[in-house]
Order: structure tokens, then C-alpha cells, then sequence
């Protein structure tokens, strides 16, 4: 199991973030103002998020121009998202209604899982088997973290809360 950390740059901003892997650093990641777009360094290997529209549920990962992972909400009521990836499907889910907690499956098994750590939840941990490739590990950080600055953000809560 390799272990990821995501924390924030900086205690004022939630667009920029650190990531470790196994306590070693790892990359980072970087939000668009409106979320809906980003770039994520995973590896040393940088990688581009994009939703394809405003309001779709349509994410995509791309790394020097080519398409490595798709992300699609099958359902806008819930928090759930279909990520393919290297010809397999994984799911996305939130373990439960309004938590924090997210569990990646492949197949209904759980294959990796993600929640929020720290006192005000400024840090994310995430764990994922070896053999999940890294660009849906990459896909899958950059969608937990939105997600769930996304819900603080609707709920009107300070940044200092999230």
C-alpha cells in the first residue's frame, strides 16, 4: 500500500497543495479559481485536470497532450464518480451520506481509501494498492480534495474550518 498526504501550502489559501508519498515528498497540486480545472505534479510527472464543461460532471487527466483518465458523475445527487483508467473502472464513493470518508472500488471491492485528518481537516490522507495506475491515483486526489472544499465552500464555512 503506498500512502498519500495532501496538505495545504498555506494556512490563507485552498488552490495550492503538498503531497507526500510514504512521508517522502511527492508533488503537488494547484486549483483553479473556479476548481473546475487544475494541474497535479504526481512522481515527477505532471498532469492536467479539466472539466469538460461549467456545469457537466466530465473530468479528464492528460499528460503531455494525451487523455490517461477520464471522470464521470453518474449522478449529480450523489458523491459518487466512475473514474477509467488503463481499460478498467473504478468507482469513486463517499461512504456515507454527508461524511468525509471516500472508498475507491474496483469490481465492488475497495482498492484504496480517502479521508480528511488534522484538527480543522486541512490535511487528506489517502491509500491506494501499488498496481492502481498513477494517473488515477493522481485523478482521484485532485477529485477528493475538490469535493470536499467544494461541500466547505457551499456550506459557507471559513477556510480555517476545512
Amino acid at each position: 500500500m503506498t500512502e498519500y498526504e495532501i496538505s495545504y501550502r498555506s494556512f490563507f489559501s485552498n488552490r495550492k497543495f503538498n503531497i507526500t508519498e510514504n512521508g517522502n515528498p511527492a508533488g503537488g497540486f494547484e486549483r483553479s479559481w473556479m476548481g473546475g480545472a487544475g494541474t497535479i505534479s504526481l512522481g515527477n510527472v505532471p498532469y492536467t485536470v479539466t472539466r469538460e464543461s461549467l456545469l457537466g460532471g466530465v473530468y479528464f487527466i492528460e499528460t503531455g497532450g494525451t487523455r490517461v483518465a477520464t471522470a464521470r458523475k453518474p449522478n449529480m445527487m450523489h458523491r459518487t464518480f466512475a473514474i477509467e483508467s488503463s481499460g478498467k473502472t473504478y468507482m469513486l464513493e463517499a461512504r456515507r451520506m454527508g461524511g468525509k470518508r471516500f472508498a475507491l472500488r474496483e469490481d465492488g471491492r475497495e482498492v484504496g481509501k480517502a479521508e480528511t485528518a488534522g484538527f480543522f481537516g486541512r490535511r487528506f490522507i489517502l491509500d491506494f494498492p501499488d498496481e492502481v495506475p498513477r494517473e488515477t491515483k493522481a485523478l482521484f486526489i485532485w477529485l477528493y480534495v475538490n469535493v470536499n472544499i467544494a461541500e466547505v465552500s457551499q456550506r459557507g464555512e471559513s477556510n480555517a474550518s476545512t
